[in-house]
């Protein structure tokens, strides 16, 4: 099931592509900065650095903080994204690793199959949810995995506790671009139903406020197209779940943060996370961002 409507995401990412590295700081947006550690950490838990024999695929590669990744641990890698902005910038910082990148400006949501074969796909940054059609996505994904291959994916949750945190505090303090009372109740209602909902989510980076058009179904349904599609689980985390509760962290989702004001708070966000470590796949239910990593069987 997919919601007929076109999104608009593509300009505002290539109006995004020249400050898109250096906007995101650690210290303005933690929020965000929990989402890149967790990818890291995840890439070098469930894939193996080798001598250039294998193939990554980045999907929504944007400026290829992760492709470099991937390239520095010896993987051939392929970056897709639709944004020729957004390539431009990755190209200028491949240096001397150009021989072992291709890139293809491609809208993926357009797509029954993805281009090559992979020994891992990436689609972070909550890819999935720039997408109308999620079973075609999925399907496409696990399809181009060779045996053994490994998908690591990222998912905003339909009612995450970042969302239920961002819509009282916004209200209660009166900020900026807070969702519509109708957005929530529409949220409750897709999570309830399992039915995909079309929400904006604001971003405020460098003087400017950028709308994003995204579609968000509860976690489950993620979980259940992987393992309908022959993948099997191996990791499900929760990305921000009682962390998203202090009031830096949820604002930080949209508005940059003073150093100073981060920092008073960073101590007892960190406390929550390491709460959210001891049961990764309960937090995964009601986290603002899930992370999951499933493998395809040898045959």
């Amino acid at each position: 099931m997919s919601v007929p409507v076109t999104l608009h995401n593509k300009a505002v990412y290539d109006r995004l592509a020249p400050i898109y590295d250096t906007g995101f700081s650690d210290e303005e947006f933690p929020f965000y900065s929990l989402e890149d550690k967790w990818v890291l950490s995840a890439i070098d838990r469930f894939t193996l650095p080798c001598g250039h024999s294998k193939m990554a695929m980045d999907l929504g590669c944007a400026t290829g903080k992760f492709s470099l990744h991937f390239l520095n641990r010896g993987y051939c890698v392929t970056g897709i994204d639709h944004s020729e902005a957004m390539l431009s910038e990755l190209d200028a910082r491949l240096d001397g690793q150009k021989p072992r990148f291709t890139s293809l400006q491609l809208d993926i949501d357009s797509v029954e199959r993805l281009p090559l074969n992979a020994d891992v796909v990436l689609a972070v940054g909550e890819v999935i949810n720039h997408l109308n059609n999620w079973d075609n996505f999925i399907h496409a994904a696990a399809n181009s995995l060779n045996p053994g291959g490994i998908l690591i994916m990222t998912v905003d949750n339909i009612l995450g506790v970042d969302f239920l945190a961002f819509a009282l505090y916004s209200h209660l303090f009166r900020w900026r671009h807070r969702p519509s009372l109708r957005e929530c109740f529409e949220r409750v209602r897709g999570s309830l139903a399992n039915r995909p909902v079309l929400g904006t989510w604001p971003m405020y980076l460098s003087g400017q406020m950028y709308d994003l058009e995204l579609i968000y179904r509860p976690v489950r349904h993620v979980k259940a197209l992987i393992e309908s599609n022959g993948l099997r689980i191996i990791c499900m985390e929760g990305i921000s779940s009682l962390s998203s509760l202090v009031p830096s962290m949820v604002k930080s989702q949209v508005f940059p943060l003073e150093q100073a004001r981060f920092q008073s708070n960073g101590g007892f966000a960190q406390r929550l996370m390491s709460i959210e470590q001891k049961a990764p796949e309960f937090f995964s239910r009601i986290s603002a961002v899930c992370g999951i990593v499933a493998i395809k069987e040898q045959a």
